[in-house]
């Protein structure tokens, strides 16, 4: 897992804390927070942070830093109310927008969040989408 993905992962388990847990599902004795593979027996909901789509440098003559696009989403059982999704949905984003995120080696110079929008869904499950906007500057 990369500084960043780590740091995103991090503060969403730490930030969110106790209220974050109580609305999604318990694995391996933590919340249901996962980077990459989602094990198949994890409980719904869950929240995946994908890896960014966008990793670009954020340079100037004096300052080095990266600016990175990612995914957070929110997967629930396809059964779940909108409203449910949507509580979960507003204490993600409240917890991203505008907020600092610790990252090793870099300090946040905006953290943005766009969403929450329905995810596509094959029938079995259903969720939303929020995208991080990340503007760090190497320490």
């Amino acid at each position: 897992m990369s500084v960043f993905t780590k740091g995103l992962f991090d503060h969403l388990v730490t930030a969110g804390g106790a209220p974050l847990a109580a609305r999604v599902g318990t694995y391996a004795g933590g919340p249901c927070v996962f980077s990459g593979d989602v094990p198949p027996d994890a409980p719904r909901p869950y929240v995946l942070i994908f890896a960014p789509y966008a990793d670009l440098p954020w340079d100037d003559k004096q300052n080095e830093g990266r600016y990175q696009e990612r995914d957070v989403w929110a997967v629930f059982d396809r059964t779940v109310s909108l409203a449910t999704m949507e509580e979960l949905g507003e204490m993600l984003r409240g917890l991203l927008h505008r907020r600092h995120i610790p990252i090793a080696g870099y300090g946040t110079v905006l953290s943005t969040v766009r969403g929450n929008g329905e995810i596509p869904s094959d029938g079995t499950v259903r969720g939303l989408s929020l995208t991080s906007f990340l503007t760090l500057a190497a320490s």
